[in-house]
């Protein structure tokens, strides 16, 4: 048997619907089916059932729940041992993958968990996910998850589902940006998500830069002038630094010749590092800050986001991870006072294998670099400074000619050649 609960609340027996009564009896279902540890007590399912439980809800459950095993016994003898009698507890003894939202929340994990390392597999397993929701279901604009049912928790967990749904199409979207080729399915998805949440922010420059890569720049400044529109009318304020940095690419024409991203954690190419220098235009910035982006996120996976705890071991550590852990201290003392970018770090160190973080961080590491060239240079400097070189007597040696690279070493050093301090 089957049950879909994105959309109407539902059940397929052998391919034939099953009548599942009515409105209270189809809640009943959808709690069980949706209980954290597959269980639940009396008075959590009358919780669910009621925002004010009335003094019959004991007899009024064990209602709901006869008239569901005889519904179910109806469309497949013996099938209303699925819900067995009360024992402390009740359940629905239905595997995890004969129910639609638990097929699509396994397979957006399993997606995030490759986002990374694996972006091409991670799309495929977002479009598993998403292929979940029938085509009226996806956003308030058809019907919803949980569709009919009544009450505050049927209200919570449609919220949770359609937010889930959101943040699975947007990382895919992302992810299939940077590949390139997609453009035409994603433009009506994230029109049609937009136009049911017009002020988020994140989406708008998602359509904006897949309607630019479609070739269709006029409709992608119409995008941003609609959502400046309305954060302005209903917020009072103009949309954010990366937003507003699409607009300005699209307005200066930098994104419909640019090639798709690098993969997602793929190192910069050799040719890249040595021409980077040579090119201090858009293309070098948005190369720098995929970098930064990038080995953040190392260091955030691998735990080490405190560069106190490198200063208090009494060495330098060298490689990415050490990088990105000093580039943590310096981009938390660059965004002080600037919330929408210190938000930004905070989300990638908080979720390292998210591309839609790591797609936040670059884009204002993007925007500060090109205010800034001081910042570039200095950012350029940590992510391109020779490792240091120890003695025999685990000192630190440099050379002269690196000092101007700008690393900072805590432990004691030995300097070869000759050099003027300023």
């Amino acid at each position: 048997m089957e049950f879909r609960l994105l959309g109407k609340v539902e059940a397929t027996a052998r391919g034939r619907p099953v009548a599942l009564g009515r409105p209270m009896d189809r809640l009943a279902l959808a709690a069980l089916l949706l209980a954290p540890g597959g269980s639940l007590t009396p008075g959590e399912l009358a919780g669910r059932l009621w925002e004010e439980p009335p003094e019959t809800a004991p007899d009024l459950v064990r209602d709901y729940l006869k008239k569901l095993r005889r519904h179910l016994n109806a469309a497949v003898p013996g099938a209303g041992a699925l819900l067995p009698p009360h024992d402390g507890g009740y359940r629905m003894l239905v595997p995890r993958n004969r129910v639609d939202v638990h097929r699509f929340l396994d397979s957006a994990d399993q997606a995030q968990r490759r986002v990374a390392d694996e972006p091409a597999r991670a799309a495929e397993l977002y479009r598993a996910a998403l292929s979940e929701w029938p085509s009226d279901a996806s956003g308030p604009w058809g019907v919803e998850p949980l569709a009919g049912l009544p009450g505050a928790w049927a209200e919570t967990e449609r919220t949770a589902l359609r937010n889930r749904h959101r943040e699975a199409l947007t990382t895919c979207a992302e992810i299939e940006i940077r590949a390139g080729g997609h453009e035409q399915r994603l433009i009506p998805e994230l029109d049609r998500l937009l136009r049911a949440e017009p002020l988020d922010e994140r989406v708008a420059g998602l359509l904006m830069h897949a309607l630019v890569r479609a070739g269709r720049r006029g409709d992608a400044l119409d995008v941003y002038g609609r959502t400046r529109r309305l954060l302005l009318d209903q917020l009072g304020q103009d949309p954010g630094p990366v937003l507003a940095l699409m607009h300005r690419r699209v307005l200066n024409d930098r994104t419909l010749n640019d090639p798709p991203h690098a993969p997602l954690g793929a190192p910069m190419s050799a040719t890249t590092r040595d021409h980077e220098d040579d090119q201090p235009g858009d293309e070098s910035g948005h190369e720098l800050a995929g970098t930064v982006a990038r080995l953040v996120a190392e260091a955030s996976a691998a735990g080490e986001t405190d560069p106190s705890r490198t200063r208090s071991s009494g060495t330098r550590s060298s490689g990415p991870r050490s990088s990105g852990t000093v580039l943590i201290g310096t981009l938390r003392e660059r965004f002080k006072q600037d919330t929408p970018a210190e938000s930004a770090l905070a989300w990638l160190v908080r979720e390292p294998s998210s591309a839609a973080a790591l797609a936040a961080l670059e884009n204002v590491l993007l925007a500060a670099i090109e205010r800034d060239a001081g910042f570039a240079a200095e950012l350029r400097a940590l992510t391109t400074a020779p490792a240091p070189v120890r003695d025999e007597r685990g000192s630190v040696s440099i050379q002269a000619e690196s000092i101007n690279k700008s690393n900072v070493f805590t432990s004691e050093v030995h300097i070869d050649g000759d050099f003027v301090i300023n």
